[in-house]
């Protein structure tokens, strides 16, 4: 990872994304205060700024807000990418508000013990002033006839960088039918990549627009400092029968936001004007640009776990495999074992970078917990994770389009299981340090869910708890007899490429939980010389009083 508070910063973000914050802090709940929510950046009112200072803090080492409950839109507890898009959608898509305190500041009514959350201040920020700062519409003309198709070009000037901009033009229900713009503006440049969020809609006879350009570096979007320039070409549809003449665009309302600070600017506004040359006469209007990039296909991504095999108090392991039909930089994960019959030992990673190099990040925990009857779900027994395997190289990634083994997942079976099958399967909800986990991929800086991807498919595991096999302990070649030959087998099996023995437990001669040159060596003591003892099961055939990680 990059070092500093930058390097820490992004590790973070990424974490936010998969909601394991409170992995990487580790600081206690802080007294809350009277704030609103959604207020990131503490100017007491909620706009596009704020979403812009959440999504620097996450992504690009912006410093956190002063309230974190108020950048907790949904009130999960975790601040993550979901909380940005929830106010965004809000603001300028009819989406459903913050919840509660909001729209007026008030104690957060669902206060939890979460290390994420919490109001140590509100209502330091304010607006940055901007002498120079205009938001400028139009002017703009149509011919008419039988395309009422119309483009308003959008200028902004700034003595400061800016990150984003939106704003509400009023034109007027005679002219402007609701439609479906989307993002068919025609941008400054039209690479979409260049964009985090675009929305362009017109209702009710106003148009309204909000643009945040991308925040992740390399090297992170702004629009330079300087005067008027066009940064947005809107399309629209005038009404058909609509007469000649001129038309008010009124610019009721505008924000610009600050590359640097996260902070909003309050441009002097200026309107403009829409001239119809003639009589529109007809409904002929497309909206869509030329050339306008077709969206992503659909991804597809597999979550497989694998299956197992085990006597009761011996180890099993599942195999934990990922398939993306793209790329993919990391994942989160949750699941569910019975935690009567199964207890998880550790995790092991499998798949490494190609340059040798720890990943960026990850976290695993464990819950064996066996306090309530029965199986008791996410509750108790489970295993929670996540793993961002690199944010910048793109040669240290999982490979597309191929099952990749990334994870061994070991569990002990508790020695009163009984024989059978239990299974292992993902949930979402086990609880990590910092709250719930779900299971996630990140690909292309995107975290994708199951309610997301129509195409995310799970594959549970399970272990096969088999009945311990009986054995006699120093018969390595498994022919009854304890023996010189069995002494040859195991050497050849150790020393010479030879066959291993078919039940490992019986070639432990000195059963101290190996096969090694001691095995040998202890039973010919004892068969020819009368020194030591072989440990049961020896002379007859019995199984293992004390088990190990051998098996038979």
């Amino acid at each position: 990872m990059e070092p500093g508070w930058k390097g820490y910063h992004r590790a973070l973000g990424f974490a936010a994304l998969l909601g394991l914050s409170g992995w990487i802090f580790a600081a206690g709940r802080l007294a809350g205060l009277d704030f609103i929510r959604g207020d990131s950046n503490s100017d007491e009112e909620v706009t596009l700024a704020d979403q812009y200072f959440s999504l620097k803090w996450l992504f690009i080492g912006g410093p956190p807000p002063e309230c974190a409950d108020a950048a907790d839109v949904d009130d999960s507890g975790v601040q993550d990418i979901t909380d940005p898009i929830i106010a965004l959608n809000y603001l300028y898509l009819d989406g459903n508000p913050p919840l509660a305190p909001f729209p007026a500041a008030g104690p957060d009514p669902t206060p939890s013990d979460s290390w994420f959350t919490g109001c140590a201040a509100y209502g330091n920020g304010s607006k940055l002033a901007d002498p120079e700062a205009a938001l400028k519409i139009g002017p703009a003309e149509i011919v008419g006839g039988p395309k009422g198709l119309v483009r308003v070009p959008v200028e902004i000037a700034s003595s400061k960088k800016i990150s984003g901009y939106a704003g509400r033009i009023k034109v007027g229900t005679d002219l402007l039918p609701d439609q479906s713009i989307g993002d068919a503006a025609l941008l400054r440049d039209d690479s979409l990549a260049n964009y985090f969020y675009i929305v362009v809609r017109a209702k009710g006879g106003e148009i309204h627009f909000a643009v945040l350009l991308n925040i992740v570096p390399p090297p992170g979007r702004y629009l330079p400092p300087g005067k008027l320039a066009t940064v947005l070409n809107i399309p629209f549809c005038l009404k058909p029968g609509t007469p000649a003449g001129t038309y008010p665009l009124t610019l009721e309302a505008g924000e610009l936001v600050d590359h640097d600070t996260g902070r909003s600017i309050a441009p002097a506004l200026e309107s403009g004007s829409l001239s119809v040359l003639s009589e529109i006469t007809g409904a002929d209007c497309d909206l869509k640009p030329p050339n306008f990039p077709p969206p992503p296909p659909p991804v597809e991504i597999l979550f497989k776990l694998g299956e197992g095999v085990g006597a009761p108090g011996s180890p099993a392991t599942i195999p934990f495999t990922v398939r993306s039909d793209r790329a993919s930089q990391g994942f989160s994960f949750s699941v569910d074992f019975d935690e009567s019959i199964l207890q998880a030992d550790d995790l092991t990673k499998l798949w490494q970078k190609p340059d040798g190099t720890p990943y960026e990040f990850s976290a695993f925990e464990i819950d064996n917990a066996d306090n309530l009857p029965g199986r008791s779900g996410m509750e108790e027994g489970y295993l929670v994770g996540v793993a961002v395997i690199s944010l910048t190289d793109t040669f240290s990634i999982l490979p597309p389009s191929r099952e990749v083994d990334v994870l061994n997942l070991n569990f002990r079976i508790r020695p009163e299981a009984p024989v059978g099958t239990t299974e292992v399967q993902f949930v979402d909800g086990g609880r990590g340090s910092g709250g719930p986990v779900s299971n996630k991929l990140i690909a292309g800086g995107t975290a994708f869910t199951p309610n997301m991807v129509d195409s995310f498919i799970f594959v549970n595991g399970r272990i096969n708890i088999i009945d311990v096999a009986v054995f006699i302990r120093g018969d390595s070649n498994g022919d009854g007899e304890v023996d010189i030959s069995d002494a040859r087998f195991t050497l050849e099996s150790l020393f010479l490429g030879g066959p291993a023995p078919r039940c490992l437990d019986a070639a432990d001669a000195n059963d101290d939980g190996e096969v090694d040159l001691s095995d040998p060596i202890a039973a010919l003591m004892v068969i020819y010389r009368g020194i030591g003892e072989i440990p049961p099961p020896y002379g007859k055939p019995g199984r293992d009083p004390t088990p190990d990680n051998l098996g038979c």
